[in-house]
């Protein structure tokens, strides 16, 4: 399965978007949680505040949410400054995207920024 939205797609949820560039760790957290890191969102949060935590969580987060992706893919894009937070966001939008077909429960994202019903 590849991702349902592309990297530079920003702007098919601003609001996500603008989310993420003000509260990255809260974002990085969702990540965590939905791939059942141990403790939860909030380790995710402060492991998400340190550029490397960041890099880590998602290296190694990401490929247990997105079958295809790598966890070298998946470090590369999140260390590189002009893609980091866009990939954040493409992470993100996957995510709400297994949530609303069912094929994946996610923990900690609906609740920072809202279920959204289409």
């Amino acid at each position: 399965m590849s991702y349902s939205s592309g990297l530079f797609a920003c702007h098919e949820d601003p609001s996500l978007a603008a989310f993420t560039c003000c509260c990255f760790c809260c974002g990085t957290a969702t990540v965590y949680a939905t791939a059942d890191g141990p403790g939860g969102f909030c380790p995710g949060c402060i492991g998400g505040l340190t550029g490397v935590g960041h890099v880590v969580i998602m290296a190694c987060c990401v490929p247990k949410i997105v079958e295809d992706e790598s966890m070298v893919m998946a470090g590369a894009k999140s260390i590189i400054p002009c893609t980091a937070l866009c990939y954040l966001c493409q992470v993100l939008r996957e995510i709400n995207h297994l949530r609303e077909t069912g094929a994946i429960q996610s923990k900690g994202l609906e609740t920072v920024v809202g279920s959204r019903q289409q």
